[in-house]
């Protein structure tokens, strides 16, 4: 127990420096882009790696949210619904990472900050669902609530920037 609460203390401070540095976002100039960027890909690397192996241990995630005298149907629905917020998050994932890739969302910073603290956010609650076994239907809402956003503001920015042709 001790030390999954010091990894948990771990987690927060990484996230309170991160608040830290980003309190204020009217004073990035320029130069923020060489900061929040590399934030950026290390926070989604980060999600994408914590859903893999999730991906590998979803079992526990699925026994633990069914019933102690469960059937094959009930384990294969509730499996199958496991697999689809998977699958879902590292497709939006993947879009995130052409967003990132092709550059229309490189100079974004406001929307990047929110990118990083949606991922990293995730990460954490992510590896909580490993380490303690939550329930699959968990999943499902740090999907809706941190990966959903963040591909919903993205194909905003590309529908402001190809679509309506605005500037970056």
């Amino acid at each position: 127990y001790q030390r999954r609460v010091r990894g948990s203390c771990e987690y927060l401070y990484l996230l309170l420096y991160i608040i830290v540095i980003f309190q204020n976002t009217k004073h990035f100039k320029m130069g923020s882009i060489h900061t929040v960027v590399p934030l950026l890909f290390i926070s989604m690397v980060g999600h994408l790696i914590t859903l893999i192996m999730l991906f590998f241990s979803r079992g526990e995630n699925v026994l633990s949210s069914l019933p102690s005298s469960y059937t094959t149907p009930q384990y294969n629905a509730a499996d199958t619904s496991a697999l689809v917020v998977l699958a879902l998050s590292v497709i939006f994932l993947a879009f995130e990472f052409a967003g990132l890739f092709s550059g229309v969302s490189l100079f974004s910073v406001s929307l990047n900050i929110f990118r990083i603290f949606s991922h990293v956010i995730a990460l954490i609650l992510l590896s909580f669902a490993i380490l303690e076994q939550w329930s699959y239907q968990s999943l499902w809402y740090i999907f809706g609530f941190l990966s959903v956003p963040s591909v919903i503001l993205e194909v905003i920015l590309f529908v402001c920037i190809f679509a309506l042709k605005t500037n970056r």
